[in-house]
């Protein structure tokens, strides 16, 4: 995707959570090698379709997968996961004020729990 090529995918797992069917490249059924040839004559064949989904591919995966997409989706993970057990603020010694940026607030900071 991050090259800008449209993607011919089984309809498992991630694949379905990374691809948009008919827009960033085209699914098909586990185990159906007729629907895989099928979906790489349909590219092979309207290039500039081909081309389109390579390209909204490409905006996809630098949009939802690139490094610093990935760590604003971590460290908003780490941030609600630290908010679920108790409250940020709670949880550090300074009461949260450092916690500016999403790992600011790391393991030396925080209170281990009371049992």
């Amino acid at each position: 995707m991050s090259i800008g090529t449209p993607i011919v995918a089984t309809a498992i797992g991630g694949s379905v959570e990374a691809l948009e069917d008919g827009r960033t490249g085209l699914l098909v059924p586990p185990g159906d090698s007729a629907a895989i040839a099928a979906a790489l004559r349909r590219l092979a064949g309207d290039l500039e379709a081909a081309r389109a989904m390579g390209r909204e591919a490409r905006r996809v995966a630098q949009e939802r997968f690139s490094i610093p997409a990935v760590t604003r989706q971590v460290g908003a993970l780490y941030k609600d996961l630290l908010r679920s057990k108790g409250g940020l603020a709670a949880r550090t010694r300074d009461g949260g004020r450092r916690a500016s940026g999403p790992f600011r607030s790391g393991a030396a900071d925080c209170e281990p729990e009371e049992s």
